[in-house]
């Protein structure tokens, strides 16, 4: 009876261990799927990123491209207004000049002016 004990205990003993094997084949399936999907969820991700850089890379050079219009465009109307600026102080010289020669001309008329008034006053009397 000993070895009938033994058998039974050893076929439920090989039962529990086919049971236990399969738990493991079906852990190991699980673990294999899971791994997938791990990879291409990352293969996703790494996708999403490099198209996210590549974006980013285009929209920086964009950005760089109308930076330097602009700076091309603020030195433009620099130069013009330094131009601009010369070319006024220029005109405000030149009107200077000739408001000091109307106040020397208006001065000579009022002499003029008043010596001819005298003129008048001494053949009239």
């Amino acid at each position: 009876m000993d070895n009938e004990k033994l058998f039974e205990l050893m076929e439920k003993m090989y039962g529990e261990v086919q049971g236990l094997q399969t738990e493991m084949q079906n852990l190991k399936t699980e673990m294999q799927g899971l791994k997938a999907g791990m990879k291409e969820g990352f293969a996703r991700v790494d996708n999403e990123v490099l198209g996210i850089k590549t974006e980013m890379q285009e929209f920086r050079e964009e950005v760089n491209t109308r930076f330097d219009r602009l700076e091309n465009k603020i030195d433009d109307v620099e130069a013009n207004n330094a131009d601009r600026h010369l070319n006024l102080e220029e005109q405000i010289e030149n009107l200077s000049k000739d408001i000091n020669i109307i106040e020397a001309v208006s001065g000579k008329n009022l002499t003029d002016i008043a010596n001819l008034k005298f003129a008048r006053r001494k053949k009239i009397r």
